[in-house]
């Protein structure tokens, strides 16, 4: 139920499912996407982002990779366990690269996420003290 001052999901439309299939058979370029469907290179570069950050077209690509994964029978497990045979058994410079790309796909490289909600307020007002500080320290009396 939606209440007033909210509306419900718009559907996607046939030219909508026909740009996500651009992008899923383009190798997932989300302009290229655009462009494929007659639109400038400026309104495919400023509105591309905003259409693939919709909730629905996010759920639709979601589902679709899956059943692509499904219908070929290639996952994150079976890349991982190809990865991990070359990152035995391959030559030195097949299994840095490997072992590189298996770091990717674990999440190893991702920076650490630190919550600074609330945190802000507490520097910013050390930060104010630190700097009176060193003013009455070099503060000259006359």
């Amino acid at each position: 139920m939606y209440t007033s001052g909210t509306r419900p999901p718009k559907e996607l439309t046939a030219k909508d499912l026909s740009i996500i299939d651009s992008y899923l058979n383009n190798g997932k370029s989300q302009v290229k996407a655009f462009l494929e469907h007659g639109y400038s290179d400026l309104y495919a570069n400023s509105q591309a982002y905003v259409f693939f950050n919709k909730p629905r077209v996010k759920e639709l690509i979601a589902k679709r990779l899956k059943e692509m994964e499904k219908k070929i029978g290639i996952d994150k497990e079976w890349c991982l366990e190809q990865l991990k045979e070359v990152a035995l058994n391959g030559e030195n410079s097949e299994k840095v690269r490997a072992i590189s790309e298996i770091n990717k796909m674990l999440g190893h490289y991702e920076p650490d996420k630190i919550d600074l909600n609330g945190k802000l307020d507490i520097v910013a007002t050390e930060v104010i003290k630190a700097t009176e500080e060193v003013k009455k320290k070099y503060e000259r009396s006359y």
